[in-house]
């Protein structure tokens, strides 16, 4: 019987856990401000969040917002905030989804990922990583989640019944 042991450095699979458990922190802290937006019971605003993909969060939120608030001083700010989330979400998904072999060198690993699609037809996509890579990432993933903390922190206490 063979026993399959893969090729990446532990210090690279602390790192990818690390992105799994920081990515869970910051939909978590977009999951609060979509709650909050809905402005029902938290418990109204977690199921109906729970329902959502990290894309449809992100429209939900931003959506919300502009009938909350229409464009006012934060809205520029949620947009900004939403579009690294995105940035975060494809490299995220790239990284998650992705084959993981032997680097070129022994401190790195090659993320190997295979697609087909109409549009593009077959594609290869090979890249490497470093254990410093992953870390950078992570951290990017950790700060855009305080960013979003403090957008919270932002809000009113009360919502308006209609925008300004």
């Amino acid at each position: 019987m063979s026993k399959y042991q893969h090729k990446i450095p532990a210090a690279m699979l602390v790192q990818i856990g690390d992105m799994t458990v920081s990515f869970g922190h910051l939909e978590f802290w977009m999951r609060y401000i979509f709650t909050y937006l809905v402005n029902q019971s938290a418990i109204v605003g977690e199921i109906l969040a729970s329902y959502l993909s990290f894309s449809n969060l992100r429209a939900g939120i931003i959506s919300l917002y502009e009938e909350r608030f229409a464009s006012d001083e934060l809205f520029g700010e949620l947009k900004k905030l939403l579009k690294e989330a995105a940035a975060i979400e494809q490299e995220r998904n790239a990284i998650t989804h992705s084959s993981w072999l032997a680097g070129k060198t022994p401190t790195t690993s090659t993320r190997h990922k295979v697609t087909a699609r109409e549009k593009s037809g077959f594609k290869k996509q090979t890249e490497q990583y470093s254990e410093h890579d992953l870390f950078e990432f992570n951290q990017r993933i950790k700060e855009l989640t305080n960013e979003f903390i403090d957008f919270y922190a932002k809000l009113p206490q009360k919502l308006p019944l209609r925008p300004n």
